[in-house]
């Protein structure tokens, strides 16, 4: 130990620091605001705990205590000695850092500039010595002993506790032993499972779980609005605490406040080891409000009640018990009994209730319905609105039957029986693709008939029989191709249909013919029938018969010559010819008389031929039918030749001629006509050659070309005459 002078000497040093701060300590409050905070602390009793650290208490006497037991080098040596089982010596005896001793083992303190909890603190003086217990930045928070003075204001011998130096204002010093760091288990208690459940209105409630290896000293829970601040809190001490902490915060011990209720748990375990945990939790203590309400849809079957909630916090739901006046006791039983008293439907801020009177025995008369509003912390507000219900005795219609035309429309109206009615009628349509109705008006789909009724929510009903017509000109009628003359009436079947209904003949329609005997137009008319009006007016033509008599013949090798029966009034004949390379018949010739001659043909080439008549009246042509087809085969070509003798022989050649059959020559020894006699037959169409012989002097030689048709030879003409002599 230091010297009696040197020693009052540092306790004076000390002294003066002390009253330096002395003002702020007498302001402090005497329970902490944190866990570590600087607090002021009158000693009034020898062996007063007044800290603890790692299980090892703090105590103070009201005497001098420069050594022993509880002088400030009493507690380092009793800490160390506890928690590492080592000896601390040598503490101010020099002016050098504390020795220390472990049997067996190599134990020695290291200086360090970064102290943490555990470590020794030494004043630079060597006149004090205390323990690190917590380290925040640069700032070191102490737990010693014999640090004390007398207060110069009171006179109370006091100390601080949890005092606050920096980390350069002394010496530190860290045990290792055998080269091993040694270091503090300064974990505070586990807290898990911390939160807040119950929320309500009225308060909630706060639940953790706290654990610790050294057992779990106490918690104390304090709770505070956020708008209020920290020092408002209000604190609740749990001792002996078990694993499992429960406690109760009622929001009228802050006066019933909407707002942030911020909660602080501090956990200590045996060592006075401290784990913090803070939770924030919104209470709405506000209810609802219910505005805007409103009755709709009244009706023998009930009515809509509607109205508007709202709330900061969100309304989790609206409750809409309802009861009648009579019976009102019974009712009120069974109203909250039973699921009339179910949430209404919630959309955005609008509420909304349907009252069934099924519920309530079909009651007429007045209706009671309370409007119940829950936010989600349970607060709640209520309204009352009243509905009377008087369903109609009877309802009648402005028309019993109606006719309307198809895509037209008409108007009921309806009237109801009764005093202060609150039915509603809704109409409806036996057939909706005949007639549908809404709110009276009725429309027509299409053509047939409907019951349209209306009927009120007391189930009272009025019927109106509709009838939908369409005029017969909207119908789809058969086209009536051209007919022709027979010398008779002539009446073709007319086949009318609606979309896809084939309309019936005499029941929807009848049908009556005008000018349908002779050439010309002929009329029909179509009147409608039953569901259908009006009339529709149709037309055909009636055109000449088939002409008799035609028949063709070759006039020709380029020609041939077609003639048939006069048609009596005719007008004029069309000539047709089948033109093969395009697979239908051409216009071949357009006469006013009944034989005509084709041309421009090709030789020895067969033809199939067609007359119709036609007659013109009144401007309009009316073409006949055709005649039965007829055919005919044009001549070969004339043939040309040349002569030639050798050896009493003579040779004759000729160009082919296409599609003949086979050439003939005829010889002469005049050349006068009527001469000639057929010499020679070639049936080889592609023959071109032929040798006479047995001739002598002047002979006269000419060839034709001949096609067979129908096992007869149609001849083309004569080349001309060739002279040869032998």
């Amino acid at each position: 130990m230091k010297t009696p002078l040197k020693r009052f000497a540092a306790m004076l040093c000390t002294l003066c620091m002390l009253l330096t701060f002395c003002a702020d300590f007498s302001s402090m409050k005497t329970q902490a605001a944190s866990a570590f905070a600087e607090t002021q602390l009158k000693i009034t009793s020898d062996g007063q705990v007044v800290d603890s650290f790692q299980g090892i208490d703090a105590r103070y006497v009201t005497y001098s205590s420069y050594t022993g037991e509880y002088s400030c080098a009493g507690y380092v040596s009793k800490f160390y000695a506890d928690i590492f089982g080592v000896t601390v010596y040598n503490i101010n005896m020099v002016d050098d850092k504390p020795s220390v001793y472990l049997y067996g083992h190599d134990a020695e303190l290291r200086a360090v500039s970064s102290p943490i909890a555990g470590d020794i603190m030494q004043t630079k003086e060597y006149d004090h010595v205390a323990i690190v217990k917590d380290v925040s930045g640069d700032e070191v928070t102490l737990i010693e002993q014999n640090y004390k003075w007398n207060d110069w204001l009171t006179g109370d011998l006091v100390t601080v506790i949890n005092r606050k130096c920096t980390a350069d204002e002394y010496y530190y010093y860290r045990l290792y032993i055998d080269g091993e760091v040694q270091t503090l288990d300064n974990s505070g208690p586990a807290i898990s499972g911390a939160k807040a459940s119950s929320i309500t209105g009225e308060g909630f409630k706060i639940t953790a779980k706290v654990t610790d290896p050294s057992g779990v000293d106490r918690v104390n829970v304090g709770t505070y609005l956020k708008s209020q601040g920290r020092n408002s809190a209000k604190w609740k001490n749990i001792s002996n605490p078990s694993s499992t902490i429960s406690c109760s915060i009622k929001t009228a011990d802050y006066g019933s406040v909407d707002g942030t209720y911020v909660t602080i748990i501090n956990a200590y375990d045996k060592l006075g080891n401290l784990t913090v945990k803070t939770l924030s939790t919104y209470v709405d203590t506000t209810p609802p409000k219910i505005s805007n309400v409103k009755i709709s849809g009244i009706t023998a079957k009930g009515y809509t009640v509607t109205c508007t909630v709202s709330d900061a916090s969100g309304i989790k739901n609206v409750k809409f018990p309802s009861w009648t006046s009579n019976n009102s006791a019974d009712d009120l039983d069974k109203n909250w009994a039973t699921s009339v008293l179910s949430d209404g439907t919630i959309s955005g801020d609008t509420a909304r209730f349907y009252v069934k009177t099924a519920d309530h025995n079909n009651e007429t008369g007045e209706y009671i319905t309370s409007i119940y509003a829950y936010d989600t912390y349970g607060n709640y507000s209520s309204k009352v609105v009243l509905t009377t219900i008087s369903p109609a005795t009877g309802i009648s219609l402005s028309a019993e039957s109606i006719t309307i035309e198809k895509l037209g429309s008409a108007n009921l109206s309806y009237t109801l029986k009764g005093k202060n009615v609150t039915d509603k009628v809704t109409w409806s349509t036996s057939d909706s693709s005949t007639a549908t109705v809404s709110n009276g008006k009725i429309t027509g789909n299409d053509v047939g008939t409907a019951t349209i009724t209306a009927k009120t929510s007391a189930g009272k009903t009025a019927k109106c029989s509709v009838k939908i017509t369409a005029p017969i000109s909207d119908m789809k009628f058969s086209a009536i191709g051209d007919r022709y003359y027979t010398g008779s009436a002539i009446k073709p079947e007319i086949t009318v249909t609606n979309g896809s209904e084939k309309l019936v003949s005499g029941t929807d329609y009848t049908v009556s013919y005008s000018s349908n005997t002779a050439i010309g137009t002929a009329q029909v008319t179509v009147k409608g029938k039953g569901l259908y009006t009006g009339t529709k007016k149709l037309t055909f033509k009636i055109c000449p018969a088939a002409i008799g008599g035609a028949k063709a013949s070759a006039a020709g090798a380029k020609t041939i010559k077609l003639s048939w029966n006069k048609y009596p009034g005719a007008t004029g004949y069309y000539v047709y010819r089948y033109d093969t390379a395009k697979a239908k018949w051409v216009l071949a010739a357009d006469v006013n008389t009944n034989s005509c001659k084709v041309e421009n043909l090709t030789s020895s080439k067969s033809y199939s031929f067609r007359v119709k008549a036609y007659v013109i009246k009144d401007g309009v042509k009316y073409t006949g039918k055709s005649c039965a087809t007829v055919k005919a085969v044009t001549n070969p070509l004339q043939s040309k030749i040349t002569l030639s003798k050798s050896g009493g022989k003579i040779a004759v050649n000729w160009n082919t001629q296409p599609r003949a059959s086979g050439y003939q020559i005829y010889i002469s020894g005049t050349g006068v006509t009527g001469s000639f006699k057929l010499a020679k037959t070639v049936d080889t169409p592609t023959a071109a050659k032929a040798v006479i012989s047995g001739m002598s002097g002047a002979n006269y030689i000419k060839v034709r070309a001949y096609k067979t048709v129908d096992g007869k030879n149609q001849y083309g003409l004569f080349s001309a005459v060739h002279k040869i002599t032998l």
